[in-house]
């Protein structure tokens, strides 16, 4: 069973955007992680690329939520005991028709038209044959939901924020102290060095 490519996801979130406004808002640890950025009247070459970094970042978490809010709406109306009156029924076309009957129900779980669930289901299980169950399409998008929930996972937009809003001062601290040798910081100087280094900070790119 092959992924759908880009552009049939592009469809389907497509899909339900035209039946709903999808409002994704950062759950309370995420607020400050989210909230916008404002440009300094006088930025550091270095504080810039972090600042572009975080906000192409901070977008591609909006995206990936956005996205997964779908998916588990289209994972929840697929399920088959959402879907239909039976899960396992002893003849295949009797399911597919009956289902029709259940559209209702599913489209509504999922936020969506039931022409519009109808258009999804069949741009992401294009590729699922005609004799194989039900759960094969729940469980494909199942999978894409799982594989979102993942990305997000990977994004750490509270240690990005941290370390957007250190550039500045570890920049002054790499400058007051490249020079000198190791031997000669002060114990203050060593920890600001080493909590620099920490965050990947010393120097800061530029």
């Amino acid at each position: 069973m092959g992924q759908p490519t880009i552009a049939v996801l592009t469809a389907v979130l497509s899909l339900y955007a035209q039946d709903t406004t999808r409002s994704v808002g950062p759950t309370t640890g995420a607020k400050r992680a989210t909230a916008p950025v404002a440009k300094a009247a006088a930025e550091s070459p270095e504080h810039a690329l972090a600042r572009k970094q975080f906000e192409q970042m901070r977008a591609r978490f909006e995206s990936l939520s956005g996205d997964l809010s779908v998916y588990s709406r289209l994972t929840l109306a697929l399920e088959p005991s959402t879907l239909c009156s039976f899960d396992k029924p002893d003849n295949w076309v009797r399911w597919w028709r009956d289902c029709h009957f259940n559209m209702a129900s599913a489209s509504q779980t999922a936020g969506m038209s039931e022409d519009s669930l109808k258009q999804a289901m069949k741009l992401l299980c294009s590729d699922i044959q005609f004799y194989e169950p039900p759960s094969a399409c729940y469980d494909k998008v199942q999978a894409l939901s799982a594989d979102v929930s993942k990305q997000l996972e990977a994004i750490d937009l509270l240690a990005m924020r941290v370390r957007l809003e250190r550039v500045d001062p570890c920049l002054r601290v790499y400058r007051s102290t490249i020079d000198k040798k190791v031997s000669d910081y002060t114990t203050r100087e060593m920890d600001l060095v080493n909590g620099c280094r920490s965050l990947d900070l010393y120097p800061p790119e530029k």
